[in-house]
C-alpha cells in the first residue's frame, strides 16, 4: 500500500486520499491521525474491485466468494498462492505458511478466526479476524490494514515466528493484544486498545529472563496503546526499539494488580524516543535489570510522563555486570508520589537534560511497612550509583530531591535547579549516620545537602514488574 501526499486531517479522526493497490483512483477512506502518520485499520474499501491483490507477490490467486470456497482454497493453497476474498463473512481458517489472504477491506471481509503453522512469506490484508489471530512459527507474516477483534489474545505468536504489523487496529480482547513468545514483532501505524489485559507483551521464550541466549525483538512506530489493562508495553528479554510512541489510560488488573505505561525486566536492552505516557494507575516507565537509552531529548524526543501514581522508577540497573543505562530528556509532570525513583542495587545510571514538575501526595507502601504520605521528585535509595546532571525540579509536595543513606561512589548531582517554592526545600539526606561523613553526590553551583542521622521520611517500596497475566 502506498500513501498519497494529500491529507484532510480534523481532530483525531481524519479522511486520508490514500492509493491502495488494485485502484485505478484514490479512494477516500476514514484513519486516525497520531501526528502526521494515518493509525489503525482504514475504513472503507482498499480498492474499487471485489478481489484486491495488487501489490501482492502470488503464484496463483485464489477467489472465494464463500466459505466452502476458502476452506477448499485453504486445504490446497501451497506457499506462494493468494486467496482472495469477495466480501462476506467467513469461518475460521488456518492457513500453511507462504499463503496470502486478501481482502477488500476490514470493513468488508470478516474471518471468525485464523491461524498459520511453519512456513513463512504470508500477507494479510484488508480483512477484520475475530477472536484472534494465531502465528506458529511461521516467519515473515506481514499484516496490514487489518482489524482484530475479540478473543483471548489478538495476535498470538510463538515459537520463533516473526510479524510485521501495519495500519492495523487490535482491540476488546480478554487478555492480551499481541503476545510474543520467543517470537519478534514489528509495529507501525497500528492502534492497540480495549484490552483486559496488556497491550503489548513480548517475552524471551518461556520467559527466560536474563539467561535467553536469543532474545527477540520489538520494534514500534507512530503506533498507539491505550485502554490497557495490567500494563501498555511490557517487554521481557527483548531488543526493544520505539519510536513516537503514546501509551495511555492503563488501568488495574483484576482489582489487583495496577497498570503502568512501559515496563522493561529481564536484561532487556532498549533505545526509546518520541515516547508519551499519560493517565496510568500504577508507574509510567519502570525499568528493572535492563539497559540501553531512554530519550534522545526533550520535547518530542523524549519520554513524557502525566500523571501516574509514579512517574519513572529505575530498579537494579547495572546489577549483575549489566551494561549501564542512559536517560536523556525526561519530562514528568502532575505525577502522584514519585517523580524518578533509583532503586536499590542500580549503578551506572545517566540522567541528562530531564525535568520533573508538580509531584504531589499520594499515599504509597514504605521501606519497613506501613504507608505514608509521599510526594517526592527525585528519591536516591541507598548505594545507588547515577550521574545525574542537568535536571530541573519545580513545585514538589514534599521532598525534592530524598537521598536515603549513602549513595554509590562517584554519583553525582550537578546542573540541578530548584524552583517553584522547592529552593527553600533543598535536597535531603537521611540516615546519614555520622553527618559531613556520608558518602555524597558530587554537586556544583553551591548546592547544598541537608543530613539527618535517623530516617526523616518514609521510603516508597518500589512498583513491582508487572506478571504475566493468566
Amino acid at each position: 500500500m502506498t500513501k498519497a501526499t494529500k491529507l484532510v486531517i480534523g481532530a483525531s479522526i481524519a479522511l486520508a486520499s490514500l492509493t491502495f493497490p488494485g485502484c485505478e483512483r484514490d479512494e477516500e477512506v476514514s484513519c486516525e491521525m497520531f501526528g502526521a502518520a494515518c493509525v489503525g485499520a482504514p475504513g472503507g474499501e482498499l480498492c474499487g474491485d471485489d478481489y484486491c491483490t495488487e501489490g501482492a507477490n502470488c503464484s496463483e490467486v485464489i477467489e472465494v466468494e464463500n466459505d466452502a470456497d476458502l476452506q477448499s482454497a485453504a486445504g490446497r493453497a501451497a506457499a506462494g498462492s493468494c486467496i482472495a476474498v469477495a466480501p462476506g463473512d467467513y469461518g475460521a481458517v488456518s492457513l500453511a505458511g507462504g499463503v496470502s489472504l486478501l481482502g477488500k477491506g476490514a470493513d468488508a471481509v470478516r474471518i471468525r478466526q485464523l491461524s498459520y503453522s511453519g512456513g513463512s512469506g504470508s500477507l494479510v490484508r484488508g480483512v477484520e479476524v475475530q477472536n484472534g489471530v494465531t502465528i506458529d512459527g511461521t516467519t515473515g507474516v506481514q499484516l496490514d490494514s487489518i482489524r482484530v477483534v475479540g478473543g483471548s489474545i489478538g495476535v498470538d505468536a510463538k515459537n520463533g515466528a516473526s510479524i510485521a504489523l501495519a495500519h492495523t487496529t487490535i482491540s476488546g480482547t480478554a487478555l492480551y493484544g499481541i503476545f510474543a513468545d520467543g517470537s519478534s514483532v514489528a509495529m507501525s501505524q497500528t492502534i492497540v486498545q480495549d484490552t483486559q489485559g496488556a497491550g503489548v507483551w513480548t517475552q524471551c521464550a518461556g520467559d527466560g529472563g536474563c539467561a535467553c541466549t536469543d532474545k527477540p525483538s520489538l520494534e514500534i512506530n507512530d503506533s498507539l496503546v491505550r485502554r490497557t489493562k495490567l500494563v501498555g508495553v511490557s517487554v521481557r528479554g527483548t531488543r526493544t526499539s520505539m519510536h513516537h510512541v503514546d501509551i495511555r489510560e492503563i488501568r488495574d488488573f483484576n482489582f489487583s494488580t495496577q497498570g503502568g505505561g512501559f515496563a522493561a525486566s529481564q536484561c532487556s536492552e532498549l533505545d526509546l524516543t518520541g515516547i508519551h505516557i499519560e493517565n496510568t494507575d500504577a508507574f509510567g516507565v519502570l525499568i528493572s535489570r535492563s539497559s540501553g537509552k531512554l530519550g534522545g531529548g526533550l520535547d518530542e524526543f523524549g519520554i513524557i510522563i502525566v500523571n501516574s501514581r509514579v512517574g519513572c522508577w529505575l530498579d537494579a540497573v547495572g546489577a549483575d555486570g549489566l551494561q549501564p543505562l542512559e536517560v536523556n530528556g525526561l519530562d514528568v509532570d502532575s505525577v502522584h508520589g514519585v517523580g524518578l525513583g533509583l532503586g536499590l542495587e542500580s549503578k551506572g545510571i545517566i540522567i541528562v537534560n530531564s525535568k520533573i514538575a508538580n509531584t504531589k501526595l499520594k499515599t504509597l507502601p514504605v521501606m519497613g511497612g506501613g504507608s505514608e504520605d509521599v510526594g517526592d521528585a527525585l528519591v536516591w535509595n541507598e548505594g545507588v550509583q547515577a550521574d545525574v546532571q542537568g535536571i530541573t525540579i519545580s513545585s514538589t509536595a514534599r521532598h525534592p530531591v530524598l537521598l536515603d543513606g549513602n549513595v554509590g561512589v562517584g554519583s553525582k548531582l550537578t546542573s540541578l535547579t530548584l524552583a517553584g517554592g522547592d529552593e527553600s526545600k533543598g535536597i535531603l539526606q537521611q540516615r546519614a549516620v555520622v553527618p559531613g561523613d556520608a558518602i555524597v553526590p558530587e554537586v556544583d553551583n553551591g548546592t547544598s545537602i541537608t543530613q539527618a542521622p535517623d530516617i526523616v521520611a518514609g521510603v516508597p517500596v518500589a512498583p513491582s514488574v508487572p506478571p504475566a497475566a493468566e
